[in-house]
Formats: C-alpha cells, sequence, structure tokens
C-alpha cells in the first residue's frame, strides 16, 4: 500500500471506499473516497510530504439527523502563495464548488500554535459545514511539498432547549430526569440541556434509573444524547457540547443503557421530544456522580 494513501480512523464506524464518480470530471479526477461515521478522523499523507500535481477527494456524511459537520483542524502544513492558486484545501457542502476560489485555504500552521496559542477556545483552528454532506478537495502543484493536514470532524446536534448546570461534589450523586416525570408523561416538543460537572481529574459516570422514550428508526423523533463538553474558553469557565466528542449514539426506546463514563469532567445531555400528540412515555430518570479511571 502506497505510504501517502490517507488514513481513516474513526470513532464510529466508517465506510472508506474508492470510487470512480469522479473520474470522468476534471474537480475530482481520481475519484472520491468515501467516508461514512458521525466522528472520525482524516490524514492526508500519512507520512512524509505530500507529492506534486496531485488532486485528492473525500466526501463525509453523517446521518441526516444531525444538523451539520464540525471540523478541527490538528495539523496544517500547505504551501501558500496567493489566492492559494499553487496548493490549496477546500471544504464545501457542494461538490460543483470545489474547485471555485472562495473558500480555498492554504498556509503553514504548527502543532504549538494550534493548540497552545489558539486552544480549544478559539474558532480558528474549527471550521463548520451545514448539512450532512462535506466535500474535501486537495491539490498541489509541481513546486514547493509539505506535509498536508490532519482533522477531525464530529456530527453537529440541534440544540437549544432549556439549559441545567448540575455540579456533582466528590462522593455525592445528584439525579436529573425529563419533565414531569413521575407524574405525567413527557410533553410533545420538549427540549432540554443538562451539563454535568464533577471535579477536575475525576470522570463523569451516569447511570440510568427508568428509560421510556418513543422508539423510531435512527432515534429521529424522540431522544437522548451524550457528548463530552469542550472548553470555549482559555479559563474553562465556558463551554458547548453539540460539538463535543459522542459518547453514545442517540438514545431512545424501553432498554434502559447501561453506566456511561466519559473521558473529561463534563458530560452534556440533550433531551429532544417531536410534535407526536399521542405520547405516551414517562421519559427517563437518571443520576450522576464522580467517577474514578
Amino acid at each position: 500500500m502506497h505510504r501517502k494513501q490517507s488514513l481513516l480512523i474513526a470513532e464510529a464506524l466508517v465506510l472508506a471506499v474508492f470510487l470512480g464518480e469522479g473520474a470522468c470530471d476534471s474537480i475530482c479526477p481520481n475519484g472520491i473516497t468515501y467516508i461514512t461515521a458521525s466522528s472520525g478522523r482524516l490524514k492526508y499523507p500519512t507520512s512524509g510530504n505530500y507529492g506534486a500535481n496531485e488532486i485528492k477527494c473525500w466526501k463525509i456524511e453523517v446521518t441526516d439527523t444531525y444538523q451539520g459537520i464540525r471540523f478541527q483542524y490538528n495539523s496544517y502544513d500547505i504551501e501558500s502563495c496567493k489566492d492559494c492558486e499553487c496548493d490549496s484545501l477546500k471544504v464545501s457542502n457542494t461538490y460543483n464548488d470545489l474547485d471555485q476560489q472562495l473558500g480555498k485555504t492554504c498556509g503553514r500552521s504548527s502543532y504549538n500554535y494550534l493548540y497552545e496559542y489558539l486552544g480549544h477556545w478559539s474558532d480558528g483552528n474549527f471550521q463548520r459545514v451545514q448539512g450532512s454532506i462535506a466535500y474535501i478537495r486537495f491539490v498541489s502543484d509541481d513546486t514547493e511539498h509539505y506535509k498536508g493536514f490532519s482533522l477531525a470532524f464530529t456530527a453537529l446536534s440541534d440544540s437549544g432547549g432549556v439549559k441545567n448546570y448540575l455540579n456533582a461534589p466528590e462522593d455525592e450523586t445528584i439525579t436529573f430526569d425529563t419533565q414531569k416525570f413521575g407524574s405525567q408523561n413527557y410533553p410533545t416538543n420538549s427540549e432540554e440541556e443538562w451539563y454535568l460537572i464533577v471535579p477536575v481529574g475525576r470522570q463523569v459516570q451516569i447511570d440510568f434509573d427508568t428509560f421510556d422514550l418513543e422508539d423510531s428508526k435512527d432515534c429521529r423523533n424522540d431522544y437522548v444524547e451524550l457528548r463530552e463538553a469542550i472548553s470555549e474558553d482559555s479559563d474553562g469557565e465556558f463551554f458547548e457540547g453539540d460539538t463535543g466528542p459522542i459518547l453514545t449514539k442517540r438514545l431512545c426506546g424501553k432498554t434502559k443503557p447501561g453506566s456511561i463514563k466519559s473521558k473529561g469532567s463534563i458530560v452534556w445531555v440533550n433531551f429532544k421530544s417531536d410534535s407526536n400528540s399521542t405520547t405516551v412515555y414517562k421519559g427517563f430518570k437518571a443520576s450522576f456522580k464522580a467517577g474514578l479511571y
């Protein structure tokens, strides 16, 4: 296998297949590599420097229940020139836009710059695409060649419900549940978010006591989802959950999930119900505490 073949690492199921879809046009004459996953990583090339006169294309597709795709660049080393006419990288939700000038990027940013200077609280190394499909196109010319790029992608969730911030100190268990739990079924068109916080250096352990939601394919109707929360500033005082690493796929139905443990100290839980007026489900009741690694 050629050492410059792209490396695809996915936290969920990844289907990476080379197809000749673009073989007859100038945008992607060498075909497209297809990736289907809710999150994953893409690095090109896997080692060394990229070659001369290359055109590489990828299509990333997430389930259409998500609102978009978020990209985070871990390394970015592409020859820089005016209007990125030499080497370039472009991300778009439209295939036919890939060879257009607008949106092309190039330049060189070291690991230390991306992580220590920009940090996780800056949008400098992030990019978002609306919808469930994103196309990526990399182009090089016949002059200077560098190390290329690596990125991580994550499907974006729909958020906007009432926010709750719950803190579990050492040796304390905190409960949370859907609206009206224990007295009524949960309402239609309901949205609610919880940020579950434990001391730094501990992991969040979540246990569901009761779980009773409407079942549907891909949990499109009513669901609960859990993600790691991401710090949005250098002090760690502001964070968001809808773009964080996915802890579980969407949950629905009547099967109670097993214990869920995070890697970090903050977890985002998102509950959403649709407009089905015949909702006859109780919802969920859960608890969390500070767990040990």
